[in-house]
């Protein structure tokens, strides 16, 4: 900025730091300057301070705004020249006052003035040294539970956002933000987690945006070593350094000294007490700190910190929910929200509580549910006078990410397409990126000509909304519930089911019957449910044709379940019309007809996205036959799976790709009327799911008329209600000569990962896997079992426990619980969750009830495959499992089976 004093060398005498306090309640501008003298005798000398007008003089558009381009004007204040003497190689801090009388104009964001403070030190008529600060004439404080700024009540409605890489490296992302800040009728923001760039100040400073400057003390992926001094030692000079760098940035209202390290201490460590009390203590030496270094602002906070009491003299609150806000609002101190909703992780089964079966349709959807949350949220937060309003956050999760320099949107972009800078300049001061890719960023600050600055997704309107004025006038037109659940009349109960495949294994014929389905032979002259292998049909024959053609037009329904391309032939024998097949895999669907088939059911009912990772089907159908039929099922356009509990830096673009990028069409489920009856065709495989889909499955067939004759197999639940392990398969007992219980451990029949493949009637190593059952004290006695041997050997329980989130992802979602399993074995016990050994206790000794204690068992979303093996020694043989969770309301969200 003084290139001309840059490019000499440091004087012997020189302003090492200038201090601004803009003490506008009082008319009062006072400046410490703290000035080093490298000579080896006293230097006398004058100071002079003049305060200039900065004026900007960037152009309009939107490749200008964001350049640096500015002069001082007129000078508004100077104060007298004062006469000053500094010992020997020493510093030191003078500090000088003047009244400002008017002279100033306030800093807002209305009016975001700004001034130039030179300091001169001068000896005779030369000036020695010459040092440059800009400040803006404004004071913000606290009174009560309220932010001040200037003297007169003032709510910050803001933002927050960390750092994603290389697009907000420079003042044009700033720049971007800011701007979408302004349009959304937001005022504020926190730089959050981290030490963001100065020209992120600097941008604030000329656009009127008020900033609460975050440092980088965060724990919310687990990481801080809180058992080190070093730790605490660090965490404190990183405060003081912080402040001291950007305490004469005007936007700055206030610090937040740290985020989210409390609930992480308790929650997520689940830390002794002493090193609870030592958090708070830390949180009151950063308050100490700021309060020393910087008495100009008094709001101070720390994010999420609100699980102990503390010297904090704020309240900011994180994802609480209204039962906490009416908490946090009533401390008798200035509040806020620093994040809350769920647009970082919520799946669409969390976002359909806001908007119904539309959360299930799209990304859009998801989007519109949010939209409802957040502006809720806001109206809430402004209700109840919260002096700092966001939610979690608008810069990634309000907006589209862009495709940068992508000018076919339906492929997946390659290394050569985005935005390309010039090359590396050695030496050139600042940030030299290579390439920007597509969807790397959700602003466009003049990169792609093609592209505007921002696309907006419901999110950001609806936060606009409810930061405007007349806010309580405005309808929360995004929390409207869409329930499309199909309702119509269940066809006509048929006389019998068929079913019909080629040679060979018929597995889903298997599952019906398991699920007590009765088969009988075709028949043309009875209205019957007929069912098609789609994976085995059967071979097409000139009777066959006949018989099925007249069975479906004296009313019978022609059902191809599972269907493949191996049904082709006999469709177009059938239809007398094209059909394609084609390789789209899919776990989520989205209803687009109304048919008995899809009685009851809406949506959330075809989204099996957090059931399963594998397919429910991987191909869909096409062609003439389609064209002409009722589409009833549709393959989502969006892949959830891209979405669904995954980092933020990679899912916001990826789930938008999946739903821009060609595919084939999504017909699963085609229907078409065929005399008095009905062909069905549907690329399902529900079996997929285990025993989730079949209630879906029996709904099916009951509506289309069918049908449950059989007989069923019943297969028990692991857990019980009190969460004890009662039913498992077991296998054993396997010997290992030895008497050393940790060679007993050493071997295995087949590898640790096999195991998760298990299923009743499997034989490994000799032994069979059967459903066993625990005592009624919930003990499994495998010395009481009929198992070949007794001593020296292993036998292993397998079961599957479902967790609707994950559990070892702390950046997942917020509030995460933590489940324990507590046991007592005689003798050794390993646990292994999805093929690894997460914990061995290797001991002889006999059983005990809850003498041990596994903390946080690593379940991921989904179903997970836990084995437990129990060594035997001599004596006695014993276990007992049982579990319990930090948040008791989280167990009722578990499920077990014994084999899925």
């Amino acid at each position: 900025i003084w290139q001309d004093v840059y490019l000499q060398k440091v004087p012997n005498v020189y302003v090492a730091d200038t201090y601004v306090k803009p003490w506008v309640d009082r008319d009062e501008l006072e400046i410490d300057i703290t000035i080093k003298n490298t000579n080896p005798k006293t230097v006398q000398f004058d100071v002079k301070a003049d305060v200039q007008r900065w004026i900007n003089k960037i152009g309009k558009s939107m490749l200008d705004i964001p350049e640096i381009n500015w002069t001082l004007g007129e000078t508004a204040l100077s104060f007298e020249q004062t006469k000053l003497k500094i010992a020997p190689n020493s510093e030191q801090t003078f500090t000088i006052t003047g009244k400002v009388n008017g002279s100033l104009d306030l800093w807002s964001p209305q009016s975001p003035n700004l001034y130039g403070l030179v300091i001169s030190l001068n000896q005779k008529k030369n000036t020695i040294e010459k040092d440059y600060t800009r400040f803006g004439w404004r004071q913000f404080d606290i009174k009560g539970e309220e932010l001040l700024l200037n003297g007169k009540p003032f709510v910050v409605k803001g933002d927050s956002w960390h750092f994603m890489g290389v697009p907000q490296m420079t003042r044009r992302y700033a720049y971007a933000w800011y701007q979408m800040l302004l349009d959304g009728n937001a005022n504020g923001l926190r730089l959050h987690a981290q030490i963001f760039p100065r020209f992120y100040l600097e941008m604030a400073d000329e656009m009127g945006i008020c900033v609460l400057d975050e440092t980088a003390i965060w724990s919310s992926d687990g990481g801080p070593k809180i058992d080190s001094e070093l730790y605490w030692e660090a965490c404190r000079e990183h405060v003081k350094g912080l402040i001291l760098r950007d305490r004469n940035y005007p936007s700055v209202f206030g610090w937040s000294v740290c985020n989210e390290t409390l609930p992480v201490t308790k929650h997520v460590f689940h830390a002794p007490q002493e090193l609870i009390d030592r958090n708070v203590k830390e949180i009151n030496h950063w308050v100490a700190i700021a309060r020393e270094n910087d008495p100009t602002r008094t709001w101070i906070s720390g994010d999420g910190e609100t699980q102990e009491k503390t010297d904090l003299p704020t309240i900011i609150g994180h994802y609480g929910g209204n039962d906490a806000m009416d908490i946090w609002s009533n401390q008798g101190k200035p509040w806020g929200i620093g994040e809350t909703g769920m647009a970082y992780y919520g799946t669409p089964s969390q976002v359909a509580k806001i908007n119904g079966d539309r959360a299930y349709e799209s990304q859009l959807g998801r989007m519109e549910g949010l939209a409802g949350e957040a502006f809720g949220d806001i109206i809430r937060q402004r209700d109840l006078n919260a002096s700092y309003t966001s939610v979690f956050n608008l810069a990634w999760y309000a907006h589209k990410p862009l495709a940068l320099g992508l000018y076919d949107i339906t492929r997946k972009p390659k290394l050569a397409d985005g935005i390309f800078f010039p090359g590396f300049v050695e030496g050139k001061p600042g940030y030299q990126p290579e390439r920007l890719g597509p969807y790397t960023t959700t602003f466009n600050p003049g990169y792609d000509p093609k592209l505007p600055l921002y696309e907006p997704w419901p999110l950001f309107d609806a936060v606009k909304a409810a930061f405007a004025d007349n806010y309580r006038d405005i309808e929360n037109k995004w929390a409207y519930k869409l329930d499309n659940t199909v309702v119509v009349e269940r066809a006509p109960k048929k006389q019998s089911l068929v079913w019909l495949a080629g040679k060979g294994e018929s597995i889903n014929k298997e599952r019906f019957e398991n699920m007590a389905v009765k088969f009988d032979p075709l028949s043309t002259n009875q209205k019957q449910l007929i069912f098609i292998d789609g994976s085995n049909p059967p071979m097409v024959t000139t009777n066959l044709l006949a018989k099925l053609k007249s069975a479906i037009q004296n009313g019978s329904t022609l059902l191809f379940w599972g269907a493949t391309d191996k049904c082709k032939e006999l469709l177009k024998m059938v239809t007398e019309s094209n059909v394609e097949f084609y390789n789209r895999k899919a776990t989520s669907y989205v209803i687009k007809g109304t048919h008995p088939i899809l009685s009851g059911e809406s949506n959330r009912n075809y989204y099996f996205s957090e059931l399963t990772k594998k397919e429910v089907s991987d191909v869909t159908i096409g062609g003439e036959w389609v064209e002409q039929s009722q589409l009833l099922l549709e393959a989502c356009n969006t892949d959830w799976h891209r979405w669904n509990y995954n980092g933020e830096d990679i899912k916001t673009a990826n789930v938008y790709r999946s739903e821009r990028e060609a595919k084939p069409d999504g017909n699963v489920i085609v229907r078409q009327r065929f005399g008095k009856g009905e062909i069905i065709v549907s690329t399902l495989d529900l079996f997929q799911l285990g025993d989730q889909a079949k209630a879906m499955i029996r709904n099916m067939v009951s509506s289309l008329g069918g049908e449950f004759k059989g007989k069923v197999t019943k297969i028990p639940h692991a857990l019980n209600k009190d969460f004890v392990l009662t039913n498992a398969l077991l296998m054993g007992s396997v010997r290992n000569e030895s008497e050393d219980i940790k060679q007993v451990f050493n071997y295995d029949p087949i590898a640790e990962e096999e195991f998760t493949r298990v299923k009743i009637g499997l034989k490994t190593g000799g032994n069979y896997w059967e459903v066993a059952s625990a005592n009624e004290k919930g003990i499994f006695q495998f010395d009481k079992m009929n198992l070949d041997l007794k001593r020296h050997c292993t036998a292993y329980l397998s079961f599957w426990i479902y967790s609707p989130r994950s559990l070892t992802d702390l950046l997942i979602e917020p509030n995460m619980p933590r489940l324990d399993m507590h046991f007592g074995v005689d003798d050794a016990l390993s646990l292994s969750v999805n093929g690894k050994v997460v914990k061995e206790y290797l001991r002889l000794g006999s059983f005990v009830e809850d003498q041990f204690t596994f903390k946080g068992m690593p379940l991921e979303k989904g179903w997970n495959h836990v084995l437990i093996k129990v060594g035997q020694g001599t004596a006695g043989w014993a276990a007992k499992v049982r579990f319990s969770c930090t948040r008791p309301g989280f167990l009722k969200e578990i499920k077990s089976v014994v084999d899925r």
